[in-house]
């Protein structure tokens, strides 16, 4: 288990929300994808800005132009963090685990709010997506 900071989350921002429904999904196999990042903000030293975004996408789609998908959902939001650990207490891997435990409770009620808005049956992000959680 990764060891988490002491973060501190000021503010979450929605960066990007896309959504295509050209069509009703009938069972079809969809992909999750989940990306993250974390990099130091250029304002106060102990403050940092933590990205996640994920999308849904049909499996038979995975290799097509986004606007050209007959089905895709993305949502993508920031975070702004105060840690007030010591430096030298930080490593990469903390970093990025102890965002993601600050973000994803905001990325899965995004995602689920707004699929939820379009008429789609949402897709509940589970914990063990991500393998510090599990």
């Amino acid at each position: 288990m990764i060891p988490m900071l002491n973060f501190k989350l000021q503010s979450v921002t929605t960066t990007e929300i896309i959504l295509i429904k050209k069509r009703t999904l009938n069972g079809e196999q969809l992909k999750f994808n989940l990306s993250r990042r974390c990099r130091k903000s250029d304002g106060k030293g102990n403050e940092y800005i933590g990205e996640c975004s994920a999308e849904l996408l049909l499996v038979d789609e995975e290799n097509i132009e986004r606007d050209d998908r007959t089905f895709y959902v993305k949502v993508a939001l920031n975070g702004t963090f105060i840690c007030n650990e010591s430096q030298e207490d930080i490593t990469d891997e903390a970093l990025h685990s102890s965002t993601m435990l600050e973000l994803l409770p905001h990325v899965r009620a995004c995602l689920a709010s707004t699929m939820t808005n379009a008429g789609l049956t949402p897709y509940i992000i589970p914990n063990s997506i991500i393998p510090e959680f599990s």
